[in-house]
Formats: C-alpha cells, sequence, structure tokens
C-alpha cells in the first residue's frame, strides 16, 4: 500500500514539475512571430505570418501570387488576406480562436481574344481550433461566414453571402511555426 501511494505521489509531482500552465502558456505568447501556410475563408491562400501583440490576441496576414502562361496566354492571380484572431479559450496545447478577416483576390487573364482582370473582395467571419502539437508548432481550423463582393453566378457585378465558402464541412485548415 505505502509502495503504490508512493508510486503515485512521484508521478503526480512528476506530471506538475513538467506540465505548463495555462498562465504560462499565455504569457509566454504575447510579442511571439509564427510563420507557416494558411487560407481565408474567402479563398486567399498562401504564406501566413502571424504575431501575437497580446497574449490571447494575435494578427495575421496570407499572401500568394500565381502565374501560368502557354501558348500566348496567362493567368496570373494575387491574394492578400489580413485576419485578426482573439483566443476566447487557451489552454496549453489547444486554443479556441474567434476572428475575422478580409481578402483581396486579383485575377488577371491575358489571351489572344484581349485582356480582362477582376478583383474580389470578401470580409469573413469565424471561429477554429488550434491544436499546439508541441511549443513551436501548431495546426489549425477555421469555419464560419464569408461576405463576398463577386457575383455568385459570376454574371456579373453583385453581392452575396456563403456559408463555408469553397469548402464542404471544416472551413480551411494550416500550420504555423512559431519563430521566437
Amino acid at each position: 500500500m505505502k509502495r503504490a501511494l508512493l508510486a503515485a505521489l512521484l508521478c503526480v509531482a512528476a506530471l506538475a514539475a513538467t506540465a505548463r500552465t495555462a498562465a504560462a502558456e499565455e504569457a509566454s505568447m504575447a510579442g511571439k512571430l509564427g510563420l507557416g501556410f494558411d487560407a481565408t475563408l474567402s479563398g486567399a491562400a498562401g504564406l501566413t505570418a502571424r504575431y501575437w501583440i497580446l497574449p490571447k490576441l494575435s494578427l495575421g496576414a496570407v499572401i500568394s501570387y500565381d502565374q501560368t502562361s502557354n501558348d500566348g496566354n496567362s493567368v496570373s492571380e494575387f491574394d492578400l488576406g489580413l485576419r485578426g484572431l482573439y483566443a476566447i479559450i487557451q489552454d496549453v496545447s489547444f486554443d479556441l480562436d474567434v476572428g475575422g478577416g478580409m481578402s483581396i483576390i486579383r485575377n488577371a487573364v491575358s489571351t489572344d481574344a484581349g485582356d480582362d482582370s477582376s478583383t474580389d473582395f470578401a470580409i469573413d467571419l469565424g471561429l477554429g481550433p488550434t491544436w499546439w502539437v508541441t511549443d513551436h508548432f501548431a495546426l489549425n481550423l477555421f469555419f464560419g461566414l464569408v461576405f463576398d463582393t463577386s457575383n455568385a453566378d459570376g454574371g456579373g457585378d453583385g453581392t452575396f453571402v456563403s456559408l463555408l465558402k469553397e469548402t464542404q464541412v471544416v472551413g480551411q485548415a494550416g500550420f504555423i511555426w512559431l519563430i521566437n
């Protein structure tokens, strides 16, 4: 009995010594910068930077550029997304963030028949979990509402609201690596 009690106490002491508290995790996030890959709900996807200005508040940016050319035809796309996130639940290895952002997606097509371009502006609001796999690496999901200024059928200018745009069930996913 004494051995079992001593073993249990040693296990509890070892766990207490190695576990990080939520307060320690919260305090350590302010001033952190992370880089990775992410996507906004409105479709801007690419390299991302995320900076924690407060322990529970972060600002992020997503940027990408893609160009394809063949047989005299050219298609290019530039994506820029900005997002603010607030952790309503913050634990040692799990955060639940709410937030919103905006995206600008610029498409340009150049063909023998002529040139065409479009600019899509969208605002997204949602929530999503972040799972801190290690102290420096996290996987995240984000889902919610998209308010988009493009026409849903592509037939001209207009505004539509899309729930879980360009997704089937879970929204967008990404990862972040803390560099400091």
